[in-house]
């Protein structure tokens, strides 16, 4: 997990990709943090394909400092 605040616009949608990168952890990781509840994705309602909000990535990092 990065020290460091993750630069993320609370209002905006990233990716797995993009929440992995951002947290600095693995798929696994961000994996097993969702299974537990710890951070909670959102989905899209035509594709429902999972994105974290910009919002959500920045409570989950503080919450785990």
């Amino acid at each position: 997990m990065t020290r460091e605040e993750p630069q993320v616009k609370p209002t905006s949608r990233y990716t797995i990709n993009e929440t992995m990168e951002k947290l600095g952890i693995s798929r696994t990781t961000l994996r097993k943090y969702t299974q537990a509840g710890l951070i909670r994705p959102d989905f899209h309602k035509a594709t429902m394909k999972k994105f974290y909000t910009g919002l959500e990535i920045l409570s989950f990092w503080k919450r785990t400092l």
